[in-house]
């Protein structure tokens, strides 16, 4: 779910509310909390994910 929700965000410029509805988002950054034990794992699909979409990653 966190893979495209982030997706949606990046391609779509649009997050879901916890309320359901849809926000406007101009995101510039993806920010990973690298505390949890599934981080690397998290970050390496979402890679995979913008690779296979086309999608620039930036330094």
């Amino acid at each position: 779910q966190a893979l495209a929700q982030t997706l949606e965000m990046v391609q779509s410029g649009r997050v879901t509310s916890q309320s359901g509805t849809w926000a406007s988002v101009t995101a510039q950054t993806v920010c990973i909390h690298g505390d949890g034990e599934h981080a690397l794992a998290f970050a390496r699909r979402l890679r995979s994910a913008f690779n296979a979409c086309n999608i620039e990653i930036g330094a």
